[in-house]
């Protein structure tokens, strides 16, 4: 299989995604983390106990495997680089914020 031979090369194979680290809101609102298609393709994924689930894909590149910063049930963040990307939680939707 090309996609294991891939992954023992230290390469990503196709279609694969890159999960977490997973960290929970501080009251256990959401589950959230990232989910890394490429390096270029990263998202905000929010999910909460009732199956709701949010994705946002992030405005720049991030390293595989930032965790998602919890500032309290619906402010999140998440360091890209030397950036602090800032999102707030507005029903089902995430907005990133100025």
């Amino acid at each position: 299989d090309p996609d294991i031979v891939a992954w023992g090369f230290g390469r990503q194979p196709k279609h694969a995604h890159n999960l977490g680290p997973f960290t929970w809101s501080p009251h256990d609102v959401w589950l959230a983390f990232t989910d890394s298609q490429s390096l270029d393709d990263v998202y905000v994924v929010l999910v909460s106990p009732s199956g709701l689930i949010v994705r946002k894909k992030l405005p720049m590149p991030v390293k595989i495997g930032t965790p998602v910063e919890w500032t309290d049930d619906v402010h999140l963040q998440i360091l890209a680089g030397a950036q602090t990307v800032r999102f707030v939680v507005n029903g089902s939707e995430v907005q990133q914020l100025p």
